[in-house]
């Protein structure tokens, strides 16, 4: 009898299997929910984002040239590799506008394109902006109608290559009437 009381008060010093199973299941949740915010974001991730960021900025400039009846001018700073938009003064030097950057704030008027994505060919109107030798800048208007001139941007993805080891080359095409940039997995002409 005494041996009988002695095992009912011995207590477990072990873990059951079905406490085992809890604790790894939610390590594993966890897990799945923390890694991915480890992970660097995929390069056609953040490639889409620049894409995105930089139709923002075309739709915002679409709008404002609509609602001022004024001329947008969509600016990329080659040196500093930044689009920016600018609008016109109304001020005229030698017959032809000048321009100055969009006061805004609530939304951002300028961004950062990253290095990443080396611009190989800037079209605008079937001319390559790029062929004429290194330029400062080049630019694209935005008309108080809502139309836009035909631009194509071609680039490589340096951080995306091909499985085959070549540069994934993107080509980015301006609707001149909805002023969005459709994206194609190759250069466009």
């Amino acid at each position: 009898m005494d041996i009988c009381l002695e095992l009912k008060n011995v207590k477990s010093k072990g873990f059951t299997l079905l406490e085992i199973l809890i604790v790894i299941a939610v390590i594993g949740i966890i897990m799945a929910i923390t890694i991915p915010n480890f992970m660097g974001r995929k390069p056609a991730e953040e490639r889409k984002n620049n894409i995105a960021e930089l139709n923002s900025l075309l739709h915002f400039g679409w709008q404002n040239a609509l609602e001022e009846q004024k001329i947008y001018k969509v600016k990329f700073d080659t040196k500093k590799n930044i689009f920016s938009l600018e609008t016109t003064t109304g001020i005229q030097e030698k017959g032809k506008p000048t321009f100055k950057p969009v006061p805004t704030t609530y939304t951002e008027t300028s961004f950062e394109w990253p290095e990443n994505l080396e611009i190989r060919q800037f079209i605008i109107e079937g001319n390559n902006e790029f062929a004429t030798g290194a330029k400062d800048a080049v630019w694209f208007f935005i008309m108080p109608d809502g139309l836009s001139q035909d631009i194509i941007i071609n680039f490589i993805d340096s951080q995306d290559p091909l499985p085959d080891g070549k540069m994934r080359q993107i080509g980015l095409v301006l609707n001149p009437f909805t002023i969005q940039f459709k994206e194609y997995d190759s250069f466009q002409k």
